[in-house]
């Protein structure tokens, strides 16, 4: 099931109508905005523990930026606070500009924060366990297939993955035995073209459950030579947790492309 990440939105509550709209575009994409307006308090007060504890506790941040934040003791609180922690993400949105495109200007943090699996019936028990780190991490973690047509011609597949890797990071999990079923060729081939086609910064990251050299030697040799073209993470060595948070720096400090 589809769950995405909470991003916390730093705001002083006279935006409320332009942040909305925020809020709106982040629930279109299955994200959970969290906007804290407390009744009990203004703009001059000091901010709530309750807040504070809410900005530890979460990974993604967007500041709303306007004449009424920057004059907000209770927003300025907070964006101090969550630049205190490096290994947080955050984007400014100027919000008392009506010409700006909000949702392209929340487009790379939406997309750092978004992960999308496609994995084998083989792998669907390493795909729980990664999906439940990348979860604890909160990542908003997808299916792919969730959103390219199951039954999608081969020729279209790449197209359609194309598509899902513009709206975040694309995890392929290959292994001994999924390398060898139709599909995951089908995948790991349409990958490497969008990669020679858009790049190194591509969208997609190739998680290797079982060993590399082990993977490459049950494909078959057109697999191989997509293999060259993808980016990739060896998750067959190290604890689960240490390889997991080796990925996370990538997403993390990753510039997506266009």
């Amino acid at each position: 099931m589809a769950e995405g990440s909470w991003i916390f939105l730093s705001h002083s509550h006279k935006d409320f109508d332009r942040v909305s709209e925020i809020r709106n575009i982040l629930e279109e994409k299955e994200h959970h905005p969290l906007m804290f307006f407390l009744k009990c308090l203004n703009d001059e007060d000091e901010i709530d523990d309750l807040i504070r504890r809410e900005i530890e506790a979460r990974s993604w941040f967007i500041f709303c930026d306007s004449v009424n934040a920057r004059n907000s003791l209770w927003v300025q609180q907070e964006i101090e606070i969550i630049k205190g922690y490096p290994e947080k993400t955050y984007c400014e949105v100027v919000v008392d500009d009506p010409n700006v495109d909000l949702e392209q200007a929340i487009s790379q943090l939406t997309r750092k924060a978004s992960v999308f699996l496609t994995y084998s019936h083989h792998d669907q028990d390493f795909a729980d366990q990664l999906k439940a780190e990348l979860r604890n991490r909160d990542f908003g973690v997808f299916s792919a297939l969730e959103i390219i047509q199951e039954k999608s011609l081969p020729e279209r597949f790449g197209e359609e993955l194309l598509n899902v890797s513009s709206l975040g990071a694309i995890l392929p999990i290959v292994s001994v035995k999924s390398v060898q079923a139709i599909r995951q060729k089908i995948e790991v081939e349409a990958a490497a073209k969008i990669i020679q086609r858009e790049g190194a910064v591509a969208n997609i990251i190739q998680v290797y459950r079982d060993e590399p050299s082990q993977v490459q030697k049950k494909a078959s040799q057109k697999m191989r030579d997509a293999f060259e073209d993808l980016n990739w993470v060896d998750f067959s060595t190290g604890s689960l947790q240490e390889n997991v948070d080796g990925l996370v720096k990538i997403l993390r400090d990753h510039e997506w492309s266009n």
